[in-house]
């Protein structure tokens, strides 16, 4: 059986670090006694082992996320489409045009103002469009943006086209 000292009053140094601690049960726990040479007070390394296990914790749960779709402006998903639609303009990707007119139509204010803010940055052109108008004014100018669209990929055929 192990003899505990109780001692009233101020402890020295050495007693706070080699005086077992004790669990409800009146027993010595095993945490309290010191690992050879370490000479921190067992509060120290309780923090230790504690942020220790809290960066394992981290650690495990960082690992364990979903992974991110591929950006592309197609997506239905917003979540997806809008950060696809910045990085068409940052990349300034000409082939997003016919997605970002369809665009002009969407249910979602969120995609019809990303989108208009995307064809005015990369085409320069507005046409009027204001995407929190109601459908019935966005019509005309969604409708100048398709026309554009058509007469901008005829254009572009043109140039590209061989001669005979």
């Amino acid at each position: 059986m192990e003899e505990h000292r109780v001692t009233v009053g101020i402890h020295s140094r050495r007693q706070r670090l080699c005086a077992p601690k004790m669990d409800f049960g009146g027993r010595s726990s095993s945490a309290a006694a010191p690992a050879a040479g370490d000479r921190r007070p067992p509060t120290a390394r309780r923090s230790t082992d504690l942020r220790w296990g809290c960066l394992c914790v981290l650690w495990a749960l960082s690992s364990c996320t979903a992974p991110r779709p591929t950006l592309v402006v197609t997506d239905p998903d917003p979540s997806v489409k809008i950060p696809a639609i910045e990085k068409a303009v940052r990349t300034k990707d000409r082939g997003a045009l016919p997605q970002l007119v369809r665009d002009l139509d969407s249910d979602d204010p969120a995609v019809r103002f990303y989108a208009s803010h995307a064809l005015e940055k990369l085409t320069g052109q507005n046409f009027g469009y204001r995407y929190f108008d109601d459908e019935s004014r966005r019509e005309p100018a969604a409708q100048k943006w398709r026309q554009w669209l058509l007469d901008s990929s005829a254009a572009s055929h043109h140039l590209t086209r061989q001669p005979p």
